[in-house]
């Protein structure tokens, strides 16, 4: 379980802090899109942030096509996965180590008034 900051300045007597479950062990398919050959480009034991390029393509037309990481970790192996067009490909397996670089959009005040109804 992980904890995600709950951004406001005009509660203060609570706890800034919300419990949010992520996943331990992520497999990231590699075979993105139909009948491209995608070529891994990491190995085993390899520490990879979010966004890393794990995979890529390169087409007739000398595009580059990439699959990142979307979890920080390690790499653990190259498992088979059911794809939902009935296909196996393989995928990355990882796990989550280190902490997030990025954290989505910008934090902004949350208005209090929507989250907790008034009493008077």
């Amino acid at each position: 379980m992980s904890n995600v900051p709950y951004h406001s300045s005009i509660v203060k007597n609570y706890k800034t802090y919300e419990n949010s479950f992520l996943p331990k062990i992520v497999h990231i398919p590699i075979a993105q899109e139909c009948d491209y050959e995608y070529k891994i480009v990491v190995k085993k034991g390899d520490v990879v942030e979010e966004g890393d390029v794990i995979a890529s393509y390169v087409d007739s037309e000398g595009n580059c096509v990439n699959i990142h990481s979307s979890i920080p970790g390690t790499v653990l192996d190259f498992v088979p996965t059911i794809c939902p067009n009935g296909k196996f490909e393989y995928s990355i397996k990882i796990q989550l180590q280190g902490s997030f670089k990025y954290l989505g959009k910008k934090k902004s005040e949350n208005n209090v008034d929507a989250i907790f109804p008034k009493l008077f």
